[in-house]
């Protein structure tokens, strides 16, 4: 399997150029795009991914899309995007975010209340499995973001495993990941059973919904070991695009595809 850095990826500005070209220009085009609902952030770049290790490789380019509302994405016309080389669609988080510590108007989107739940400002569950679907029926792949280094002050498990996050040595407080991270709270990876539920819980979106990977938050913030047994289990069943925040090499044998 090819892996290449992101960092040395060049980025697709004609793409955008042809998108908004295509989008404003071409009077024989109806795309069914709604910019209240997404924004288009950035062309990460290109990189090479083994669709099945053994066969053959496919060239991906991937746009980052920073959700509003998963039901009007859900049906996107997306015809116009495929043919420009996109085939990989990036979300940024799509569940349910913190309101306790809050940073702003409507908080980090890297505040996670519940790993397993859609925002209902995004959307239903339903919404997002046609979004999926569709996505597929196009030829495409779609990945979603994976906080696994910290969560949202108000989640559950801050009640009912509270040995699950890290705590000060002197205070006995839980604390924040970063002092100006103050709006989420950091996890404890020597916990065995978090590693479990965190595990359980990307399995979930693999499962359910049919994701094809995901972008990993805070990549290198999170234990190296964690990753290769995380990786390995969510593969038991196909392959699956990882990409880590991170620029450490360390995450090529920790099973990531690609970085930046």
């Amino acid at each position: 399997m090819s892996r290449v850095s992101m960092g040395t990826m060049t980025v697709q500005v004609v793409c955008l150029v042809i998108f908004v070209c295509r989008l404003f220009f071409n009077s024989g085009i109806q795309p069914y795009i709604d910019f209240e609902a997404y924004t288009l952030l950035a062309f990460i770049g290109r990189a090479e991914f083994a669709a099945s290790r053994k066969e053959y490789e496919r060239r991906l380019t991937i746009p980052l899309l920073l959700p509003y509302s998963v039901s009007l994405l859900a049906n996107l016309n997306l015809f116009f995007v495929h043919p420009d080389g996109v085939n990989v669609i990036w979300l940024m988080p799509i569940q349910p975010l913190g309101k306790e510590n809050h940073k702003g108007t409507f908080g980090s989107p890297y505040s996670i209340q519940d790993y397993t739940a859609v925002n209902p400002d995004f959307g239903t569950k339903k919404d997002f499995k046609n979004l999926v679907d569709s996505i597929h029926a196009k030829g495409m792949y779609i990945v979603i973001d994976e906080v696994a280094n910290h969560t949202a002050w108000d989640i559950s498990w801050m009640k009912d495993y509270p040995d699950w996050f890290t705590h000060d040595s002197v205070t006995k407080k839980i604390i924040p990941p970063v002092k100006d991270w103050s709006d989420v709270a950091d996890l404890n990876f020597d916990n065995v059973d978090l590693r479990k539920e965190m595990i359980q819980d990307m399995k979930y979106w693999v499962d359910s919904f049919n994701i094809d990977g995901y972008r990993c938050d805070a990549a290198a913030m999170v234990p190296n070991d964690f990753w290769k047994e995380c990786i390995s289990i969510l593969r038991q069943q196909r392959p699956l695009l990882m990409l880590a925040e991170s620029d450490d090499p360390k995450m090529y044998d920790n099973g990531f595809d690609m970085t930046y």
